[in-house]
């Protein structure tokens, strides 16, 4: 509820040259796919029959619904020994990159499902390109170039996280302390915890900084398997980590 003196200012949503960061010469944003319908189509093929089988198959899964999803990951799951399925999608995300974000965050997490070895070293290496320069800030306070290297480095950790595999849980680790921008790190951590549980706490407090041990108690806002409610968990974590707590508002 708003103070009676409280002042209410109305900021426009963001323009397309906000987004592009280049006075709008980019390309305008693409137009929104039409929702398809029926089975998802499959992921099969190779050279250019494996690229088509890879954009009709992102096509479908960017307009499916929850309900989608056991479907989806199960031809996904078909078709993790097929190395030119996984190239077709690494041709995908770099062709969406710079031009369709929603699109390029799908692939990234198409690739953690697949569980293919090609996507599990395209993932790592994304995850080593370095911080984009400094760059205009928006009015909006990004830098978008920074702000797209996040969202897709986030995305990239979660999908690596999900290969599970020896090579991959070392780089999840590797990027919770090493990485250079502290959002990736703090993703790191919560994907490692996600697919990890106990085992991965304890592997965790052996490496990551002193001062984002913290990250490890963070407070998720889903269904707890454990029947507490999120404020419940919220309450214990600001017991155990007090210095979280905010300072009362200032008096009007």
């Amino acid at each position: 509820m708003l103070r009676p003196n409280a002042r209410v200012l109305h900021r426009p949503f963001m323009s397309w040259d906000d987004v592009s960061g280049d006075g709008g010469n980019r390309t305008p944003p693409p137009d929104l796919p039409v929702i398809p319908s029926g089975p998802p189509p499959p992921l099969a093929g190779s050279g250019e029959a494996a690229r088509t089988s890879v954009r009709q198959f992102v096509d479908w899964v960017m307009g499916a619904s929850l309900s989608d999803r056991p479907s989806a990951r199960t031809i996904i799951h078909s078709a993790s020994g097929n190395v030119e399925i996984a190239a077709a999608l690494i041709e995908e995300f770099n062709a969406a990159r710079t031009q369709d974000g929603a699109r390029g965050i799908m692939v990234l997490a198409i690739l953690g499902q697949l569980r293919n070895p090609i996507g599990e070293a395209f993932l790592t290496g994304l995850l080593r390109e370095p911080l984009p320069g400094p760059e205009p800030v928006t009015e909006h306070g990004r830098e978008m170039g920074r702000f797209a290297y996040q969202v897709y480095s986030s995305t990239a950790i979660r999908s690596l996280a999900h290969m599970r595999s020896t090579s991959s849980r070392a780089e999840v680790l590797r990027v919770a302390v090493e990485h250079p921008d502290r959002s990736v790190r703090v993703e790191a951590i919560r994907a490692f915890l996600f697919q990890e549980g106990p085992r991965g706490r304890a592997d965790l407090e052996a490496v990551v900084r002193s001062e984002e041990l913290i990250m490890l108690d963070r407070v998720e806002s889903v269904a707890s398997n454990d029947g507490t409610t999120y404020g419940e968990r919220l309450a214990a974590f600001l017991q155990a980590h007090p210095e979280a707590i905010p300072p009362p508002p200032e008096a009007p």
